[in-house]
């Protein structure tokens, strides 16, 4: 949690300078894309497992109710 929000939280010079937008001159978005991908490897099993199993209504949360709904996995880590 606290490197999501070092990156998310980071001055990006390219931010600043739009001749510069499409460089990553800091690393950034490279550190992003690894970030995600760790995160999405901790998550699959989890949604996986989820898909398995049926949870009593009463005991459902928000990965839950994106299941019923026949969510992909794909879409799921967009949100």
């Amino acid at each position: 949690m606290r490197t999501i929000m070092e990156l998310a939280t980071a001055p990006n010079v390219s931010d600043f300078y739009l001749v510069l937008s499409k460089l990553d001159l800091q690393g950034l978005r490279k550190k992003s894309i690894e970030l995600g991908i760790k995160i999405r490897a901790v998550w699959e099993p989890i949604i996986e497992k989820r898909r398995k199993h049926d949870v009593p209504l009463s005991q459902q949360d928000f990965l839950d109710t994106l299941l019923q709904n026949n969510f992909t996995n794909e879409r799921i880590h967009q949100l």
